[in-house]
């Protein structure tokens, strides 16, 4: 019983976001009495963090095989990064709008607070890369890596949530390639500055 209600629930919170999915729309998709639905979970915030668990392991696992990023400056590896994190955030769009949706009205911090321990992976990843395209290129800069570091991951976020996130069709490998290669070229002109400008990437961009 417990399978068939989060496999409710993540068909409910896919469909039809966080706010509008309750215990009644899940036990309906399930086919079962509300009773069930309590000897499982606690309540809808609980059964929504059970459902996307997965998902949000799948970014940290990303976070975990890519880096460090290391000394190597160059845009080929930064777009590649990009490119997995977007795949996983693509796979399950509409799930991960859900969460960020239950986070925004978080009364107890709890969506918060995983929310901010997944993006935490790829933030000091950016953060990593900011402070090794410095030292590559001698790059004197008062504007913190770690607050470049925030406001890029924003842009992926943003990004995503834009271009993929109410998109009915699923997107195509192109579609995410685009928006990695927009993201790291806005990382390299906001790090570096434009190509040509002392910019010595490893595709030579």
């Amino acid at each position: 019983m417990r399978r068939r209600l989060l496999d409710a629930a993540t068909h409910c919170f896919a469909a039809n976001g966080y706010t509008a999915t309750g215990v009644a729309e899940i036990t309906a998709a399930a086919g079962t009495a509300h009773g069930n639905f309590y000897r499982h979970f606690a309540n809808v915030d609980e059964v929504l963090l059970a459902v996307v668990h997965e998902p949000l392991e799948e970014l940290l696992e990303v976070s975990r095989e890519c880096g460090p990023i290391g000394g190597d400056t160059g845009l080929t590896v930064l777009e590649a990064w990009i490119t997995a994190h977007l795949e996983v955030y693509v796979r399950h769009r509409r799930l991960l709008l859900a969460f960020r949706e239950a986070a925004a009205v978080d009364r107890n911090g709890a969506f918060v607070k995983v929310w901010l321990e997944v993006r935490h992976g790829y933030v000091a990843l950016l953060e990593q890369w900011i402070r090794d395209a410095r030292t590559a290129h001698s790059i004197a800069d008062p504007v913190p890596a770690e607050a470049l570091a925030e406001a890029l991951g924003g842009t992926v976020e943003t990004l995503c949530q834009i271009r993929f996130g109410a998109t009915v069709a699923e997107p195509d490998g192109r579609e995410i390639g685009d928006i990695a290669t927009t993201v790291a070229a806005i990382a390299q002109r906001t790090v570096v500055g434009p190509a040509g400008a002392g910019w010595g990437g490893d595709d030579g961009r």
